[in-house]
């Protein structure tokens, strides 16, 4: 028994292609039997009958369809019922100044940005949660080329994880394997040490690997990366051919450059089921069953005739046509038509679907686009929408952190580029101002130890007009917004953009007080501030100035400030200037009456 050591990232640099070629050869081997599951998989929700030819088992690949694919419809679904979910990645820190907070709101429009300019939505999303949902994985890389941050599609044949190494679910060593056509990949590394190894490198026609049989001259190509520690070291990232090393550099990342969404957890090991390893022994029978339906019907169900062979018919006149006029002597022909079909087999094809719909908790109207009778308002349709989508949350929540994930490789990656270029600028077209934006990545980047990066969604009001107007409904009578902003949500659905106004007082009085805490220079509140916050913020400012056992001038200015707004709000109750009302005069006490004195006369 041959002991290979799989620890390539160990090897000189000399030798490091010979010990990636010899780990990834004994990894292909135990990876065989999921590369034949993911074949059927992709078979029958292609929904053509055989095997997927195109996956190097060598059987024939034939084009009939299948005559109900549950498989693709439920998986479809799910991939329909996942994206609309659009989470958006973003910054956050806790206790940061105001400083701090504009430079993070600047620092998520432009990895906002990243997402537009990439097209990750349009363009790699739909294939990466597809692959998910059918195979259990589906993947993305991001890597920086050429000034640019650059999402390349990634297969899940081609990538591979040791059985060891990944056997609880967080591997430190990732391969990819893929074939390129000689001249495509002298094109792509255009350097002398590169072109002469390209040159010499094996045509390779892998027998498992049958998508590269039409390549004229397919050449493997390995690249291999193995995580940093705690510390940034002992990380390596290599690309290979069978004969060379084309690039042997440090990697300094505890996360790998291709992006993972898994569909569910895995039992053991790195890789998942996903909706395609539920459903196919009941897809496969589904098959059987539609098959005997469909020859029954072309055997049994058809009408016959049946004619007495002493009768005098002439076989020409049973025809198709309406009225026709059969002339006979003796018995009279009859026509049958026998039962085609039994009800147990309708009712056997009927379970089996509804089997399906509840193994995956997608109900037979979300496969189908249809909504159940009854259901007319807005919110009914929420609450369906949201017991529908109950058995998908999980895959949901992986799905947000999928996206977390490709954010911080976008930003991995720009920072990269930042380094080369300080001048490198994030360019994308703002979806809503519909105008180019320019953002300069070093007046925005923040360090890793105050950042922390969540994700959100979008926008929290529902994306069809029916349920958008009645949540919107819902808020205004609720008094969460007013008249002018329900109007405003009509044509906007954004609950940012209802909220943003109201959020700039408090901001502008922060502002003033970031510029007495930091630079120690007073700033007056103005009088168009709500005084009355300002002076909350002010004395809660100067609170935590003297916990934090600040300066003394800046608790000066603190103490001013609170004392100011104070005498703004004094001189707001009564204004300079407003004439006042004399002070009534002052009464004399009366006389006491003298004893024996005569009493006072009345006026008359």
């Amino acid at each position: 028994m041959v002991i290979t050591d799989r620890r390539w990232y160990l090897a000189s640099k000399g030798d490091v292609h010979g010990a990636l070629k010899e780990a990834v050869e004994v990894t292909l081997g135990c990876e065989r039997p999921r590369l034949s599951e993911a074949a059927r998989l992709l078979t029958l929700f292609r929904e053509k009958r055989g095997t997927f030819g195109s996956m190097g088992l060598n059987l024939p690949l034939t084009v009939s369809r299948l005559a109900r694919n549950q498989l693709r419809s439920l998986v479809k679904t799910a991939q329909s019922r996942i994206l609309a979910i659009k989470p958006v990645p973003f910054f956050c820190s806790e206790g940061g100044d105001l400083d701090l907070r504009t430079r993070l709101e600047m620092l998520n429009e432009a990895t906002a940005g990243l997402f537009v300019a990439t097209r990750f939505d349009d363009d790699f999303a739909p294939l990466m949660v597809l692959h998910g949902a059918l195979l259990g994985t589906g993947h993305v890389k991001v890597y920086a080329h050429q000034g640019k941050v650059a999402v390349e599609r990634v297969y899940p044949w081609e990538v591979f994880v040791d059985q060891l190494d990944g056997l609880y679910g967080q591997p430190r060593t990732l391969y990819q394997v893929r074939w390129l056509d000689r001249p495509v990949l002298r094109e792509m590394l255009d350097t002398p040490k590169a072109r002469e190894a390209i040159r010499l490198a094996p045509t390779d026609r892998a027998e498992w690997a049958g998508w590269v049989q039409g390549l004229g001259e397919p050449v493997r190509v390995i690249e291999a990366w193995h995580l940093a520690d705690s510390e940034g070291k002992g990380g390596r990232h290599v690309i290979a051919l069978d004969n060379a090393t084309l690039r042997d550099e440090e990697y300094v990342y505890d996360e790998f450059p291709v992006v993972t969404y898994r569909w569910s957890d895995a039992e053991d090991g790195f890789w998942p089921d996903g909706l395609g390893h539920e459903l196919y022994g009941k897809q496969l029978e589904i098959n059987r069953i539609s098959d005997a339906i469909a020859e029954t019907v072309r055997r049994c169900a058809w009408p016959r005739v049946f004619v007495e062979h002493r009768s005098e018919v002439s076989a020409a006149q049973l025809d198709n046509t309406i009225g026709s006029i059969v002339r006979y002597r003796g018995v009279m022909p009859q026509t049958v038509a026998a039962q085609g079909l039994t009800a147990e087999a309708r009712q056997h094809l009927a379970d089996l679907v509804q089997s399906c719909n509840d193994d995956t908790g997608i109900s037979a109207y979300a496969s189908s686009s249809t909504k159940p009778a009854g259901l007319q308002s807005g919110r009914a349709l929420r609450i369906y929408a949201d017991q529908q989508d109950g058995r998908l949350r999980d895959p949901g929540e992986k799905w947000t952190a999928a996206r977390v994930a490709v954010g911080r490789a976008m930003v991995r990656a720009m920072r990269e580029i930042a380094a080369e270029n300080p001048r490198a600028e994030v360019l994308f077209t703002d979806p809503k101002g519909k105008a180019i934006r320019r953002i300069v990545w070093a007046d925005v980047d923040v360090p890793d130890e105050r950042l922390d990066m969540i994700c959100q969604p979008v926008s929290s009001l529902p994306q069809t007009p029916a349920a958008k107007a009645a949540l919107l409904d819902e808020l205004y009578n609720g008094g969460a917004i007013t008249l002018e902003e329900y109007r405003d949500g009509l044509d906007l659905p954004d609950v940012k953009a209802l909220t943003d106004p109201a959020k700039a007082p408090r901001r502008a009085i922060e502002k003033s007080l970031d510029v007495i805490c930091k630079e120690k220079r007073y700033v007056s509140p103005e009088p168009f501030f709500p005084l009355e916050m300002a002076r909350t913020l002010g004395a809660q400012r100067y609170c935590q100035a003297y916990v934090d056992e600040a300066d003394d001038l800046v608790l000066e200015l603190l103490r001013r400030w609170v004392q100011d707004c104070s005498d703004l709000i004094a001189s707001m109750a009564a204004p300079q200037g407003a004439p006042q009302e004399a002070p009534p005069p002052e009464m004399a006490p009366p006389e006491m009456p003298v004893e024996g004195a005569a009493p006072a006369e009345m006026p008359i």
